[in-house]
């Protein structure tokens, strides 16, 4: 029996194409490890000194991100609606503290303030695992 074009399953999403939800899950958590890795490393330099994100919001992305990793992993509905909700909350979080850097090391401060590597790599993780997280919903 020969089998039309019509009658063919065609991927819908890049998610089904690499093997469903595995690959959403497996893009999830490589984004979140990234969040966490992001949130311990450096958030603001200062000359020659560095200030990492756990002396501030960095605790809160970091302990999102682990709950967001075990949620994951888990992998039901209600868990991943937690693990969404707080990945987005780190990027709010991630974001407004790479725009309001200066913060990081007190307003009194003349010197110049820049972002460290810590959080770009920590937006950047959130970023992607908000998006792996969307595929999650496109696939079930």
């Amino acid at each position: 029996m020969s089998t039309t074009i019509s009658q063919r399953h065609h991927p819908r999403t890049v998610a089904e194409s690499l093997g469903g939800t595995r690959a959403t899950k497996a893009g999830a958590i490589v984004g979140l490890v990234l969040l966490a890795v992001g949130s311990i490393g450096p958030w603001a330099n200062v000359l020659a000194i560095s200030v990492n994100g756990t002396r501030g919001d960095g605790k809160m992305t970091l302990t999102m991100a682990t709950i967001s990793v075990c949620a994951v992993l888990v992998g039901r509905k209600g868990p991943l609606a937690l693990a969404t909700t707080l990945t987005v909350v780190c990027v709010l979080i991630v974001g407004y503290d790479l725009v309001h850097v200066e913060r990081a090391v007190g307003h009194t401060t003349l010197l110049a303030v820049s972002a460290g590597w810590g959080l770009y790599v920590a937006l950047a993780g959130a970023i992607v695992a908000l998006f792996a997280l969307a595929g999650e919903y496109v696939d079930s």
